[in-house]
């Protein structure tokens, strides 16, 4: 139980802190709107960031034992664990389709 804890922290801290890093990049070439761009932009790649699954990546790598360098590699660049989404689901008519068809295969 303590090793999926420590699971947990790795993954929410190697998602959160790139963010971070990357709104304090750019809020460093515009110094008058510093906060700003750290609030705003390090929300936008979260969004991005954990839509892409990469806390899952890092969860599922740091269980598994790999090094810090072959785990951000992995969690960020690998393409498993991604969501799989039909048409209808991304159109919202994925409960329509699921009702209607049930019984027809």
């Amino acid at each position: 139980m303590a090793r999926k804890f420590e699971a947990i922290v790795f993954a929410t801290i190697g998602t959160i802190l790139p963010c971070l890093l990357a709104g304090a990049t750019i809020g460093l070439l515009v110094p008058h709107i510093f906060w700003g761009c750290v609030a705003y932009l390090s929300a936008f790649t979260l969004f991005f960031v954990v839509f892409d699954r990469v806390p899952v990546r890092f969860y599922h790598g740091f269980l598994n034992n790999m090094g810090i360098l072959p785990l951000m590699k992995y969690a960020y660049t690998s393409t498993d664990r991604w969501p799989a989404f039909t048409i209808s689901d991304l159109l919202g008519f994925g409960w329509l389709y699921r009702r209607y068809y049930r019984y027809k295969r």
